[in-house]
């Protein structure tokens, strides 16, 4: 509608052939979709760069939440966050915001506490499973070495378990598997329950380990210039970005459905006004009707909670847009992928 429109409307004025107009479109579209990331990676660079050590401790902390919320290991009360509701779209909304919602929280480390090694490990396991991890990370890494021993192993007159417990070998194996402990010795097991229990256990062990005392780290290690600073970046580029990220989704899905609106009301010939008029209605209705649905997640009073809270941190426009991205989600998303594929089998019009 943005850029379909306006091209198609000077096309028809100035007699353009079609490989003009097909040429622009897509040299516009294409800029479009330039000048849109860089304009959302300034944003998240600037809330970054302006984020406190305090701030991206926190981010560091809530990261872990997601997966442990899912499996159980925290309970929030009555939200009702499942595997099941999780598929939902509300439900994936609010999991993608929820690091940035429990970062508000008051007294989180008391809270979580005694909790943390169990959040840690359940987002690590989450994160990376034992069948990922046997079919992804440690079979690759271990038939690359089975094709090297094939080659060196009998000059070496070695037997392949031997040959893997050099160090040179043991380096080169902690490299393709992406381990980052120097002293970890990665054991040769066939059976996928021997890989679980003897590489896939103990370096799970290693990294839940690892990540306890990162989350111990005062806040000044995770600031600008301390030994931290990179984690404490990352993990507070990865709480900003999924809010963006539905924003962007969902402004994009509500133009979707206005542009689909706007052609089929110009197929009928309703004049420029009508048109923009009826347009101008449906944006208004998508900023205003989400505040008057109800939801399961969204009308649980630990929601409500985590809503007060961000609210007093974030301010009433932050926490507003935040309730507004999972209402709406749970309604746009289903409609705009049904006009998609059963109104417009897949086409679309650019930006």
């Amino acid at each position: 509608m943005l850029i379909g429109s306006p091209i198609l409307s000077m096309a028809r004025r100035r007699g353009w052939s079609a490989w003009k107009t097909l040429s622009t479109a897509v040299a516009v579209t294409t800029l479009s979709i330039f000048l849109a990331h860089v304009v959302e990676q300034a944003i998240i660079d600037n809330l970054v760069d302006r984020s406190s050590g305090t701030e991206r401790r926190v981010a560091v902390l809530t990261s872990n939440l997601r997966g442990a919320v899912l499996e159980g290991v925290v309970e929030l009360a009555d939200l009702e966050l499942t595997l099941e509701t999780a598929e939902t779209p509300e439900g994936k909304a609010m999991i993608a915001l929820l690091p940035l919602m429990a970062a508000q929280v008051s007294n989180l480390d008391e809270r979580l506490g005694r909790y943390m090694p169990d959040i840690v490990r359940e987002h690590l396991q989450w994160q990376f499973g034992p069948e990922r991890f046997h079919n992804e990370i440690y079979r690759p890494a271990l038939i690359a070495l089975e094709k090297s021993f094939v080659v060196f192993g009998d000059t070496m007159n070695l037997g392949f378990d031997v040959y893997l417990k050099l160090p040179p070998i043991q380096r080169r194996w902690r490299e393709a598997m992406r381990v980052e402990f120097d002293d970890f010795e990665i054991a040769y097991a066939y059976d996928a329950a021997e890989i679980r229990r003897r590489v896939y256990q103990p370096l799970l062990d290693r990294r839940v380990g690892a990540e306890l005392v990162k989350l111990a780290a005062p806040p000044q290690d995770y600031a600008d210039g301390g030994v931290l600073e990179k984690i404490g970046r990352q993990a507070r580029e990865g709480v900003i970005v999924p809010p963006l990220a539905l924003a962007f989704s969902l402004i994009g899905g509500v133009t979707h459905i206005g542009k689909t609106i706007i052609y089929l009301l110009t197929l009928v010939s309703v004049p420029l006004l009508g048109r923009l008029a009826i347009v101008t209605s449906i944006f208004g209705a998508a900023l205003w009707l989400p505040f008057q649905w109800v939801d399961p997640i969204t009308a649980s009073p630990t929601f409500r909670s985590l809503h007060r809270q961000t609210e007093e941190k974030l301010g009433p426009a932050g926490a507003t847009a935040l309730l507004w991205i999972i209402r709406l989600e749970g309604k746009v998303y289903p409609l705009n992928n049904t006009i998609r594929h059963s109104v417009l089998h897949g086409i679309t019009f650019g930006g």
